[in-house]
């Protein structure tokens, strides 16, 4: 069952997103309070953000559904997420998507928040067709309130993450020492992050998840102990130019250090635009 559910509401004579979210299980009144005053801290951050590849936020409500306790508003994107918006538009720039994306998540890296749930579902896609990033700074604090995170159990929404964890994330996460000996603190989320952003790509390329024909356990096995990433898609008309493999397979580089940094990729992508535009050759760069 997923810890969310998605409503649509009218908010100032404008369709809204309300974003419900289902966090306690248990009547633990101290626990309750603490994850609202977490979530009421994100949202402040989300509130200062402005960004045109950002979600922009409009407001909580702790009232409306009292049973689950929160709900946090947000403008209605009606060309829903960017997997089925490409499925309905097959001619859409896929490298602008690529730079929208890098764009948005530059910008929050701009701001020393690292997303933390990066995958297609989170980017959604506005009336004029701009990718828009969702989401960020919450799993974490969804997951704490709804139950302890352990990818080979976890279910719904959690579940459908693990294939988008850096490997270190996946290690850290099936730990349940982590958190008490203070290792979490040693992950570099941002590189986690341009992880995700390289898992995301694929999906965007190929309009399916990294390796879709395995189960959570086979991908664990394959990510964390053989350091398999998926193969380059070689299928007939599908859009993956060698310079934008090139990026992904550095972005999900095993070692943290040696993914390039959300900036350098947004440079990147924005060269090969400019080169496309002037005519030169691009898709080498």
């Amino acid at each position: 069952m997923s810890n969310q559910e998605i409503y649509k509401g009218i908010r100032g004579g404008k369709d809204v997103c309300l974003k419900v979210l289902r966090l306690f299980p248990s009547d633990d009144s101290a626990r309750k309070e603490k994850t609202i005053s977490e979530l009421c801290k994100e949202a402040l951050l989300w509130s200062q953000f402005d960004h045109p590849n950002v979600l922009p936020f409009l407001g909580v409500n702790n009232e409306l559904f009292p049973i689950h306790g929160f709900c946090m508003v947000s403008p209605w994107m009606e060309n829903g997420g960017i997997i089925t918006f490409l499925q309905k538009n097959t001619g859409h720039d896929r490298l602008v998507v690529c730079r929208e994306i890098a764009a948005g998540l530059t910008y929050l890296h701009s701001c020393k928040v690292a997303h933390g749930n990066m995958k297609p579902p989170n980017i959604l896609v506005d009336k004029a067709g701009h990718c828009r990033l969702a989401d960020f700074g919450l799993a974490t604090t969804v997951h704490e309130a709804s139950s302890s995170f352990n990818p080979t159990t976890a279910t719904g929404s959690q579940k459908g993450t693990l294939r988008y964890m850096a490997p270190e994330i996946i290690l850290m996460s099936d730990d349940s020492d982590s958190a008490s000996n203070g290792r979490t603190s040693k992950i570099d989320k941002f590189a986690a992050d341009v992880y995700a952003y390289a898992c995301t790509l694929l999906e965007i390329i190929t309009g399916k998840p990294p390796f879709p024909a395995l189960n959570d356990a086979a991908v664990m096995l394959c990510v964390v102990t053989l350091n398999i990433r998926p193969n380059r898609p070689t299928e007939a008309g599908v859009w993956c130019p060698d310079n934008v493999w090139g990026l992904i397979e550095k972005c999900w580089d095993r070692k943290p250090k040696q993914r390039p940094m959300a900036k350098n990729i947004l440079s990147f992508l924005e060269r090969i635009e400019e080169l496309r535009r002037s005519g030169e050759p691009w898709d080498q760069y």
